[in-house]
């Protein structure tokens, strides 16, 4: 009897003497064992630079008060705006968490592309004491393409079992790593070029058929923004969803048709000529913000 006495007497004392030790000593763990605190690393950022400009060459034509100007058919000519666009950024996805007693999921990383310069046609300048312009001369050039490029953030890694210290060893919570934010940038004008005729005041303006015609704007459009979603929270006792990334999409730029200015004592526009041009298309891109991660 007073065996058993002494036997479990000796028993109670070791097990919360091992255990001590022991659960300290899962709690030091070195990162990368399955008992040991992990977090998931961070998406890396993405930015795209800015594109150039791609406008169109301009004609300047400039006689004496008392000389003249007689431009051919087909002749100077505004050149027309080329293609500007800008490339696509992706964030990195945020790694998520491991092992039984780890952290927290990384976060997204953020998109950013680049701003995209102008693509607008030519204009042409004729100053002289006359201007003569035959068929499908001094025509303004049509504006290009200016476009940003589409932003994606990085999604949010999930969380894994997590060790508070503040609560038992045993009831892990976890966090999901947050969405990544996106922004696209900021395309350029594609404006069509404009037409600016000026005879002395003695002098005049003769347009043929077609000639002297604004050109036609282009195409302007900012990428698509989208927010990286939030990563989930994972663990038998609670954690937080991660936040959704934000999304901003850039502001597009004016694609105007040219306009036609003829100034002298006399100004003679035959059929088709002398006409303004057409307005063309200016487009901001859609933002969705990221969804939120699941609790």
């Amino acid at each position: 009897m007073h065996c058993s006495i002494l036997a479990f007497v000796l028993v109670s004392i070791t097990i919360p003497t091992l255990a001590l030790p022991l659960r300290g000593e899962l709690a030091a763990r070195e990162p990368g064992n399955l008992f040991s605190r992990s977090e998931g690393g961070n998406g890396g950022n993405a930015q795209t630079g800015n594109s150039g400009n791609a406008n169109g060459g301009s004609v300047t034509q400039q006689a004496s008060p008392w000389g003249f100007i007689y431009n051919g058919a087909g002749s100077a000519e505004g050149g027309n705006g080329g293609y500007t666009w800008t490339g696509a950024a992706t964030g990195g996805n945020g790694g998520s968490a491991s092992g039984f007693f780890g952290g927290e999921g990384g976060n997204g990383g953020s998109a950013t592309s680049g701003n995209s310069g102008s693509a607008n046609g030519g204009s042409v300048s004729n100053t002289g004491g006359a201007i003569i312009n035959a068929a499908g001369s001094s025509d303004g050039g049509n504006g290009g393409t200016s476009r940003s490029g589409s932003a994606v953030g990085g999604s949010g890694g999930s969380g894994s079992f997590k060790r508070e210290p503040q609560l038992d060893f045993f009831f892990p919570t976890s966090n999901g790593g947050n969405g990544g934010n996106a922004q696209t940038g900021n395309s350029g004008n594609a404006n069509g070029g404009s037409v600016a005729q000026q005879a002395s005041p003695f002098g005049f303006v003769y347009n043929g058929a077609d000639p002297a015609e604004g050109g036609n704007g282009g195409y302007t459009w900012t990428g698509a923004a989208t927010g990286g979603n939030g990563g989930s929270a994972s663990g038998f006792f609670g954690g937080e969803g991660g936040n959704g990334g934000s999304a901003t999409s850039g502001n597009s730029g004016s694609a105007n048709g040219g306009n036609v200015s003829n100034t002298g004592g006399a100004i003679i526009n035959s059929p088709g000529s002398s006409d303004g041009g057409n307005g063309g298309t200016s487009r901001s891109g859609n933002a969705i913000g990221g969804n939120g991660g699941n609790a």
